[in-house]
């Protein structure tokens, strides 16, 4: 059997894979990520933030993957291993967070997916917001100014993700659904 536009068997998915695990994820995420980044002036919050950036990590990876076979430019291992390597990291995440964007909407439009599109300039935006933040953002009270846009275009970006991953989910879901019941 041939995988047309797209569909994949929801049982190949990973067991802890589903939409509420996302879901669940994303909240862990939010909630992290909104007491750790005020936390960090008390340097309490840096777990925190770490704990988030966790999360992001998982989240980005499972995007990637349902990507995988379907034009994504990258492995999921790659995309988020490859963030960690110091001032490649900088070039990388235009792979990883802005090519992660055209993917993705390149995957909705190839099957027809009538979703809200992610933001190619927000993720554009997250990678330079990121530049800066891991630069020019150690310098005292820059780190400040920085670190707001950076709390904000981040959890937007991460948003959008998440609601592309479901919006993915369910079609392959109905998919296999549909499939099932021929």
């Amino acid at each position: 059997m041939t995988e047309d536009a797209g569909t994949q068997r929801a049982s190949e998915w990973p067991v802890t894979f589903t939409q509420d695990s996302i879901k669940k994820i994303f909240v862990l995420f939010t909630v992290f990520w909104w007491t750790g980044y005020p936390l960090t002036l008390l340097v309490i919050g840096f777990p925190l933030l770490i704990t988030a950036i966790v999360f992001d990590c998982i989240i980005l990876y499972r995007h990637w993957w349902l990507l995988q076979g379907h034009g994504g430019r990258t492995t999921p291992g790659k995309a988020v291993g490859f963030s960690f390597i110091p001032l490649f990291n900088f070039y990388w995440w235009f792979v990883a967070y802005a090519g992660l964007a055209k993917d993705n909407n390149a995957y909705m439009d190839k099957v027809g997916l009538q979703r809200p599109k992610m933001s190619y300039g927000l993720a554009l935006s997250v990678c330079i917001v990121g530049i800066f933040a891991n630069t020019i953002g150690l310098i005292p009270y820059v780190g400040i100014v920085v670190a707001i846009p950076s709390m904000i275009i981040g959890f937007l970006f991460v948003l959008q993700q998440k609601n592309a991953i479901l919006a993915i989910m369910n079609y392959r879901e109905k998919g296999a659904q549909e499939v099932a019941g021929k």
